[in-house]
Order: structure tokens, then C-alpha cells, then sequence
């Protein structure tokens, strides 16, 4: 699988490898929705709320 390397500011500027496919739905995902529910809650409790779009960075998946 390629993949890109980019910098997100959550992790304070830790360079990460992104996957070049970001699933647009649940069930492209391949897990639950509410394991999806709860990494998204855990990620908010750990690095404090951030716009929508950032949640869709950290995870690496597709917000729209």
C-alpha cells in the first residue's frame, strides 16, 4: 500500500504515514459504527475538542 507522509498538529507536529484511500463510509471501514463512535470520543477526551475535519485527519478517514 503507498502511502503519504504529512504532519498533524493533534500530535504536536509528529510526522505520520496517511493512507492514500480514506473509506466515505462505515461500511468501507470494515468495523462497527460504535467502535468507530468510541476511538472518536476517546481521541476528543485525549486531545481536547477540534473541528470535524481534524477528527477526520487523526483518524484517517473521509468526513464528507
Amino acid at each position: 500500500m503507498n502511502t503519504t507522509v504529512d504532519k498533524i498538529n493533534i500530535h504536536k507536529g509528529a510526522v505520520v504515514a496517511s493512507p492514500e484511500y480514506k473509506p466515505r463510509t462505515i461500511a468501507k471501514v470494515g468495523v462497527s459504527e460504535s467502535i468507530l463512535v468510541d476511538l472518536a470520543l476517546k481521541t476528543l477526551y485525549l486531545y481536547g475538542p477540534f473541528s470535524v475535519a481534524d477528527l477526520s485527519e487523526q483518524s484517517r478517514l473521509s468526513h464528507a
